[in-house]
């Protein structure tokens, strides 16, 4: 008992000559000093705000710490899969970067299930957006509609995060919408698009995150599955059909196109794939999450009723 009393002591003392060691730095002495002042002249939340930057406040998402700064804007996104039920303050999103599918989500959203959508087009539309806090916008059904996925993504807070439907196409059949931007390096577009990195000599590194994004943030739709995955995402939304039992087979029907190929044996298949090949395996990767994607994206109201079953068996 001795001992352990003598030792309790020594790491007592121990801590006392740290903490007056920690008080002779000048700068300690500042800002406790400007603690003090504060509490007596300012009201707390003034006082806490100065350890708050910007960068923590635009850096909150649904990510540990650890890996919000590597994977912002995307955190702003909803897990699709494993951030079920769909909250009512979610925020719909369609990221459609062809122009084929925009004309689609256009046409079929708001005639076939009653939502308005909101098409933000330009980079200029976005920032727009930003400033009225469409993301927080109060009643109405509303879905956004762009062809800029990363830059959407910062629309959203942690109170409003956003649900992404999310339509890919073969690198031999892109539609590229206008005004895209362009990069240094040439190769392998929509993955240098979505890190929005034009500069780095791609590898399975930025391969891997991009497919991150596919497989986490998107209700993902290769060309030939676009109108299954319209209403398995409405179903998901839990949007009620408005428009005739056709109504999204016809408008995808009017915007349907031949896929084009190559002999993959040729050597114009081999310079394509040279430059695109980060590309076509990002299209097998939303071939791969639609398939997966048929027992996991399911209607709302078995994610509610599932959600509540898992809540009665904490209880018990």
């Amino acid at each position: 008992m001795a001992y352990r009393d003598h030792r309790f002591v020594e790491e007592r003392r121990g801590f006392v000559q740290r903490m007056a060691s920690k008080m002779r730095n000048p700068f300690v002495l500042i800002a406790l000093g400007l603690i003090a002042f504060l509490s007596v002249t300012s009201d707390a939340s003034k006082i806490f705000a100065l350890f708050q930057s910007e960068r923590d406040v635009r850096y909150a998402g649904r990510l540990p710490n650890s890996l919000l700064t590597v994977n912002y804007p995307y955190t702003l996104m909803r897990g699709v899969v494993q951030e079920q039920p769909v909250d009512a303050s979610d925020v719909p999103v369609f990221w459609h970067p062809h122009k084929r599918d925009r004309r689609i989500i256009k046409n079929v959203v708001p005639s076939c299930y009653g939502i308005e959508v909101i098409e933000l087009e330009t980079l200029e539309a976005i920032e727009k957006a930003k400033e009225v806090d469409l993301a927080a916008r109060p009643g109405g059904k509303f879905a956004i509609a762009s062809p800029y996925l990363r830059q959407i993504a910062e629309l959203f807070s942690p109170a409003h995060l956003g649900r992404a439907s999310c339509y890919f196409r073969h690198p031999l059949d892109y539609d590229l919408f206008d005004n895209r931007p362009t990069y240094e390096l040439k190769d392998n577009w929509l993955v240098r698009f979505l890190l929005d990195d034009g500069t780095t000599v791609l590898d399975f590194r930025e391969l891997g995150f991009a497919k991150q994004i596919v497989r986490e943030v998107c209700v993902a739709s290769p060309m030939d599955k676009i109108a299954g995955t319209i209403k398995k995402y409405a179903d998901y939304m839990g949007w009620e059909l408005e428009g005739s039992e056709d109504c999204v087979e016809d408008a995808v029907e009017a915007e349907e196109v031949e896929p084009k190929s190559l002999d993959h044996h040729s050597e114009e298949w081999a310079e394509f794939y040279k430059d695109n090949k980060y590309d076509c395996q990002l299209y097998e990767m939303s071939q791969q999450a639609w398939r997966a994607q048929v027992q996991t994206i399911i209607p709302l109201h078995l994610q509610q009723k599932r959600a509540k079953g898992n809540e009665e068996e904490e209880e018990e």
